[in-house]
């Protein structure tokens, strides 16, 4: 509880800074849910954004930006049903640097999935598409990050079918 308390703390302070790289619009206003779809085209650009940025210690503090601004629009949205995957429950009891990164990335995959479809997606497949973001991010930058042991567990799950 601590540590999700305090991923939240960083992650809506970092927000609060303006960023330099990352995609997140300047003075933004998204209070209520009828705010977010405004959003949406932003939300796509930081959600490219997050997925294709390589994973290096000098984007750190955009990937905070970024990621606060996904976890406030995905909280919002009335658009797109986020649901926290079992799969990425033991990649949040990781370091807070991991696991914000991966809940962004995780965000990130479900939200450009919803938004580059007509209607209002299903949850399961929302969810599917940031767990396939979160095993790519991670395959694709796994020597920078170093190994996280439970996105090692899905690929190898996914490997066996499971």
């Amino acid at each position: 509880m601590y540590r999700m308390l305090m991923t939240l703390l960083l992650v809506v302070s970092a927000w609060s800074l303006s960023a330099q790289n990352a995609p997140v619009p300047k003075n933004l206003k998204l209070e209520t849910p009828e705010d977010c779809a405004r959003y949406d085209g932003d939300v796509l650009r930081c959600a490219e954004w997050m997925l294709s940025t390589p994973y290096a210690e000098s984007s750190k503090m955009d990937r905070f930006l970024v990621a606060g601004f996904l976890t406030k629009w995905s909280s919002l949205t009335p658009d797109v049903t986020f649901d926290m995957d079992a799969r990425l429950v033991p990649v949040m009891e990781e370091s807070l640097e991991i696991s914000t990164l991966f809940l962004a990335v995780y965000l990130a995959g479900g939200a450009k999935y919803a938004l580059e479809r007509e209607g209002k997606p299903e949850i399961k497949a929302v969810s599917d598409a940031g767990i396939d973001a979160v095993v790519a991010y991670y395959e694709a930058n796994r020597g920078a990050i170093g190994k996280v042991r439970p996105i090692e567990q899905i690929i190898k799950d996914r490997k066996k079918g499971a």
